[in-house]
């Protein structure tokens, strides 16, 4: 499409035909229905549901001991067994969340 959209002036020009001049209803209403097919309707931000629990000095402390003990565990079945992600493994790790 080239230039700017048109659906906003076809609305100016369907509102000025509905307030200006002498309309039967049937007529009304089918301008006002097509009025009513001319906007978006809102985008409604839907975000997935947490599959995962957070993260808590517990489980943080629990991780460190885990893999201190056993190192040759996969991060992804310490994740598992936790029910965090294997991301938030190598966060803890790392030191990100030596703050709780």
């Amino acid at each position: 499409m080239t230039g700017k959209p048109k659906i906003p002036e076809a609305r100016e020009i369907l509102q000025d035909v509905l307030s200006y001049h002498k309309l039967d209803v049937e007529t009304r209403i089918k301008l006002r229905d097509a009025l009513s097919l001319m906007y978006r309707e809102k985008y409604k931000e839907r975000k997935a549901p947490a599959r995962n629990r957070k993260m808590t000095a517990y489980i943080r402390d629990t991780i460190k001991k885990d893999v201190a003990q056993n190192p040759r565990k996969s991060l992804q079945a310490l994740a598992n067994e936790l029910r965090v992600n294997s991301g938030r493994i190598s966060e803890v790790l790392a030191g990100d969340f030596d703050h709780l």
